[in-house]
């Protein structure tokens, strides 16, 4: 169609896409620019699939309350092994993982899903907040690590880190 197209983008701020497509309507030729798409409006405007691994009945509820906030559907699994069988049957985008979990724990379960091949990222949940914890979760094969009681601008920083590419 003999257009053109040029596009800027700045490293997280956004990119803006401008095209021209020479159109023949009674000899008139129309552009149209689309305005700058940042990340944070990216990350206000999908919907994310995510994974809540906890066992206790209260961190879960206060967790799937703080992600109802940031457009996401969510499903939840009470240990290693529920996850599993859930991650079998879904793509999602994200998991947190409570760390200490009965039946399989969050290592564990985590090997596991590495040696499969699945490159998912899986943020640690945990009440452990020493150096040395953090260490054996990314030591497991987990991405990050976030330590509760965490507040709601914690969990929107996390997501944003490893949600928005």
């Amino acid at each position: 169609m003999k257009g053109k197209i040029h596009f800027e983008s700045e490293l997280n701020k956004g990119s803006n896409f401008n095209f021209i497509i020479n159109l023949k309507k009674e000899n008139l030729i129309l552009s149209r620019t689309f305005p700058r798409t940042t990340s944070e409006e990216l990350f206000e405007a999908s919907k994310f699939l995510i994974l809540v691994v906890e066992d206790n009945d209260i961190n879960l509820k206060v967790t799937v309350k703080f992600l109802q906030k940031f457009n996401s559907i969510i499903t939840t699994a009470v240990n290693g092994k529920e996850a599993l069988i859930k991650l079998e049957n879904n793509n999602f985008d994200l998991i947190l993982m409570d760390c200490q979990m009965p039946v399989l724990d969050e290592y564990q379960t985590t090997k596991i899903i590495r040696k499969s091949g699945n490159k998912i990222k899986i943020i640690a949940l945990t009440a452990n907040a020493m150096t040395e914890d953090r260490a054996k979760c990314l030591e497991a094969g987990m991405d990050d690590y976030l330590s509760k009681p965490f507040k709601l601008i914690d969990l929107e920083n996390m997501l944003k880190k490893w949600l928005i590419h």
